[in-house]
């Protein structure tokens, strides 16, 4: 509305102008067409300014559609750097698992073969890892009972792993 009161008003004039000064229609439709030309130059003017903001809107949709375009690509991106994580945190928990196994087998290991180092050196079983009872079959054979010189290390074993 700004731009047509002037425009109003200089066509209002103008014609004020050339009832008073100008009575003859030569005269009148000089400044008419003045008038006219000024309009048409305000109305392309105007019509230029249009186009330069239309584009400029385009640009900006435009630029819009690729920022959320590459939100949506980060987002897959990012879903899928999670889901390796996950992944990697699984088998990091199964690969300490496995070596917590390997750990108690190595330990059992351990007391096992401490358990012979002993049982070699018990006095009353020689590593044999049966003892005398002290007592005898009738038939002259003696009785023997399992010795209990590894017995508290294995025991320990079971409570330990």
């Amino acid at each position: 509305m700004a731009d047509t009161r002037p425009l109003w008003m200089l066509v209002r004039e103008a014609f004020e102008v050339t009832e008073h000064y100008a009575p003859e229609p030569p005269l009148r439709d000089k400044l008419v067409g003045i008038a006219l030309d000024y309009a048409d130059a305000k109305n392309a003017a105007a019509r230029a300014e249009v186009e330069r903001l239309t584009k400029e809107r385009d640009e900006a949709t435009a630029t819009v559609e690729l920022v959320n375009s590459n939100n949506l690509t980060l987002a897959a991106e990012l879903a899928g750097w999670k889901q390796a994580a996950r992944q990697m945190e699984a088998e990091r928990d199964e690969a300490r698992a496995a070596l917590e196994a390997y750990g108690r087998e190595k330990v059992r290991e351990g007391m096992r073969w401490a358990a012979e180092i002993i049982r070699g050196c018990c006095p009353e079983c020689q590593g044999t890892g049966v003892r005398d009872s002290g007592g005898a079959q009738p038939w002259g054979e003696p009785i023997t009972v399992p010795c209990d010189c590894a017995d508290a290390i294995l025991a320990g074993m079971e409570t330990i792993v």
